[in-house]
């Protein structure tokens, strides 16, 4: 069911945020509830489970040929997939900037 073409961006999405989540509870630090703890370990779980199907999903799409048979040395292969890999890695280190930067700064807000 998560193997479908039309959920590789939703799962991006998803991931993004847990990212950016994740690192804003996680700079939030002691001001942090049971509660905020046990979501950052949710999204934390949910993230691995959720970009191993998304990383496998993407080197199989790529892998896909009309004969069945791919080199792993080829050159068009691994360009490709390291080039989604680096897109995604991309968006997954902003969103968790993104996320550190605003749970800094309710951190070490000045009054």
């Amino acid at each position: 069911m998560l193997h479908t073409a039309a959920l590789i961006a939703p799962i991006i999405g998803y991931c993004s945020f847990s990212c950016g989540m994740t690192s804003y509870l996680w700079c939030k630090g002691k001001k942090l509830s049971k509660l905020g703890w046990v979501l950052a370990i949710c999204n934390v779980a949910a993230f691995l489970y959720l970009n191993h199907i998304l990383l496998i999903d993407l080197i199989q799409r790529v892998a896909d040929t009309s004969d069945g048979y791919i080199s792993i040395f080829d050159d068009d292969f691994v360009s490709d997939v390291s080039r989604n890999t680096i897109q995604i890695m991309i968006t997954y280190v902003a969103a968790s900037t993104a996320g550190g930067y605003f749970g800094a700064k309710k951190k070490f807000k000045q009054d």
